[in-house]
């Protein structure tokens, strides 16, 4: 389900109001239980396996499981105080190449 119709209105009402956005409760809102539900249900959606995922640190711990549980690589960035996390597109999150793959065989 996805919740409540006249909830999903409300919703959407409320974001209306405060951010002047226009949503569609039918297809665009949906209710859960709580946020790591919706976090949770959102990888699941969106996350392939090993699909990486910046998760910064500290964060709260149970957040990233439903990354995890979506069989994501789960990647920990500090949060360090003058250093910026890199904005979305500027920069794909690879590994390090390991030894095997950093340089040609001879």
């Amino acid at each position: 389900s996805k919740g409540i119709p006249r909830l999903r209105r409300a919703i959407c009402n409320w974001y209306k109001q405060r951010f002047n956005v226009d949503l569609d409760p039918d297809s665009e809102a949906i209710v859960t239980i709580g946020s790591k539900e919706g976090l949770a249900h959102l990888a699941l959606a969106t996350v392939d396996k090993g699909d990486a995922v910046l998760v910064p640190n500290p964060a709260y711990p149970i957040h990233p499981y439903g990354f995890v549980i979506a069989g994501a690589d789960i990647r920990h960035v500090p949060l360090v105080p003058g250093v910026a996390i890199p904005q979305a597109g500027t920069q794909p999150a690879a590994p390090p190449p390991s030894p095997a793959t950093a340089a040609p065989a001879r």
